[in-house]
């Protein structure tokens, strides 16, 4: 009788970390998404010149620690997401961040000239490559534990974001 007490409550402590971790990285999104929202509205407002630079290249660093926060946070999940949890994670990013990256890409693109200008659009360009690469792994660590039958719609999502930041990459090489 203890002993399925006992399992009872691990099984249901189990349950609850798994569900806690889920949400720790739902609010992993909604900080990034929040810090790329941020780098876009600094990256409006840059007009030129080498020192109005510095908030879109802090916005840039703490886009790329944030992703990593996320990334880190993901590699916690447990090894096969409920549909539920899965579903929730792919809603949340579907409805931010792959909305929010592709915008933030565009404005960046939109500015090269003045990059260009001052000289440091390879710094941009190295910018989004690491930011690429974050991107993947945080994207990898979830899709690894999505349900067979939401990895599509995962990888949908995450494909829009994966190609912004490629046609960033692109740009920036030019």
């Amino acid at each position: 009788m203890h002993f399925t007490s006992l399992l009872s409550t691990l099984f249901i402590s189990a349950a609850v970390v798994a569900g806690s971790q889920v949400d720790v990285v739902i609010d992993d999104i909604t900080a990034l998404d929040k810090d790329v929202q941020s780098l876009t509205a600094n990256v409006r407002a840059y007009n030129g010149g080498l020192i109005p630079q510095v908030p879109q290249l802090f916005g840039l660093i703490e886009v790329h620690l944030a992703t990593r926060k996320g990334y880190y946070d993901a590699t916690g999940l447990p090894s096969k997401l409920s549909e539920d949890d899965a579903s929730r994670l792919i809603n949340h990013v579907n409805e931010t961040l792959s909305v929010d990256n592709p915008i933030a890409v565009e404005v960046l693109i939109s500015k090269k000239p003045y990059f260009d200008t001052a000289g440091t659009s390879a710094v941009i360009k190295e910018g989004l490559k690491v930011l690429l690469n974050d991107h993947l792994d945080f994207s990898y660590e979830v899709l690894e534990r999505a349900p067979a039958d939401r990895l599509a719609d995962g990888k949908e999502v995450v494909d829009v974001i994966t190609v912004a930041l490629q046609r960033g990459v692109a740009t920036f090489s030019n």
